[in-house]
């Protein structure tokens, strides 16, 4: 390569990141860019790659110091990682409601007209199925499972079941590669394409600032619910924050809610009814949450309340008493958080199933559920 096209790149890459000079560059950087010029075939001096391919793929690296992201850089390994800027606006603008327009636009928005279908995306679920599918078609099952494995996923019933992490500790095959950056393609590098730009505006903040919820767009669930898992679960958040007793709960309360209503299903498999997937979904949520900018209270009660979020099921059948629901939420904000997200839950299956669910032998009208079921929680207190 020229000399002087070799000063440039060292010059991007420098001037593109927080570091004043080769020197600067800490080890793992280093090792990072060396990694990536070795698979190049080219050397390397002070961390500065002088291949072109190489060299991008550094500056790529390195101008993500000040975003928390990787862009992936032409024909260089990509090593994508969930935007800073986007966590922090689904951080400080939603969970905490500080985007005023996002909270309307939540709580107005009709998400039941995307039915099992789910929020239309640029790279579609069916189409990064069918990718999967196609990438391991050839490989015998036990090495199917072996792959997917490594990415915390699993095959399903002609669907991918759970919530990815991606590592750099790969099996040495093309299989594993290929899933890798069809998993960042969905995952990471996905968007909505809603006509409409403020409700793509408002949708992309949870799509791009949350990435793993990405992962329940357009899952079909088991026939007794019409809608896929994000929809179901975008009902769930809209009817919790539409709630009379939402706007009393503290600011912490109702980022809690929030959160809990977006993850509650996260370990639900496709297509079929899947049991236990309240502690499954919330194995899944402490493996990232550390992530994001959280209270170690939020966190705790999140969990929780995911973990425990059939309490009212189980309540309903004579299976939990009010002394056990008070000893699983303990604190008033909390038992109150679980009653609405009960309640949502409920309402948010579909075609009046939950008008069936508090007496047998017959379908109550909305008003008649409204009243019994505020009739059974008004027993439940901890004050």
């Amino acid at each position: 390569m020229d000399f002087k096209l070799k000063n440039v790149i060292s010059r991007i890459v420098l001037r593109n990141s927080r570091y004043e000079q080769k020197s600067d560059l800490p080890a793992k950087s280093v090792q990072l860019l060396e990694k990536r010029a070795e698979s190049v075939h080219r050397p390397v001096k002070n961390g500065i790659a002088f291949s072109t391919t190489a060299a991008l793929s550094a500056l790529a690296i390195l101008a993500s110091k000040g975003t928390g992201r990787t862009v992936a850089a032409k024909g260089a390994e990509r090593f994508v990682r969930n935007s800073k800027k986007y966590a922090a606006e689904f951080v400080n603008g939603f969970l905490k409601g500080q985007n005023k327009e996002l909270e309307k636009f939540i709580q107005t928005a009709d998400f039941s007209q995307y039915g099992k279908n789910g929020l239309p995306l640029k790279y579609s679920r069916k189409q990064f199925v069918n990718d999967i599918n196609e990438t391991i078609k050839n490989l015998p099952s036990e090495k199917q499972e072996k792959v997917f494995s490594q990415f915390n996923l699993s095959k399903g019933l002609d669907d991918i079941d759970g919530i990815p992490l991606l590592t750099e500790k790969l099996d040495n095959t093309s299989e594993s590669g290929k899933i890798k950056e069809l998993i960042e393609n969905f995952y990471y590098n996905n968007e909505t394409t809603f006509n409409n730009p403020d409700v793509k505006k408002n949708m992309d903040v949870i799509i791009k600032g949350f990435p793993q919820f990405n992962m329940t767009i357009g899952k079909t669930q088991h026939k007794t619910h019409i809608y896929s898992v994000d929809i179901h679960s975008l009902n769930v958040l809209q009817k919790a924050m539409r709630n009379p007793n939402y706007d009393a709960l503290s600011q912490e309360g109702k980022a809690v809610i929030k959160l809990t209503a977006l993850v509650h299903d996260f370990g639900k498999k496709g297509n079929v009814i899947t049991r236990g997937h309240a502690l499954v979904s919330k194995g899944y949520v402490e493996k990232f949450i550390d992530s994001y900018d959280l209270s170690q209270s939020v966190k705790e009660r999140v969990l929780n309340q995911v973990e425990n979020h059939h309490w009212f099921e189980k309540y309903n059948k004579g299976i939990l008493d009010t002394k056990d629901v008070i000893n699983i939420f303990k604190t008033p904000e909390d038992i109150q958080i679980a009653k609405i997200i009960a309640k949502a839950d409920f309402e948010s299956i579909g075609n009046g199933f939950h008008l069936h669910m508090l007496q047998p032998f017959k379908v109550l009208t909305q008003a008649e559920f409204d009243e019994e079921f505020a009739q059974r929680m008004s027993k439940i207190k901890n004050s």
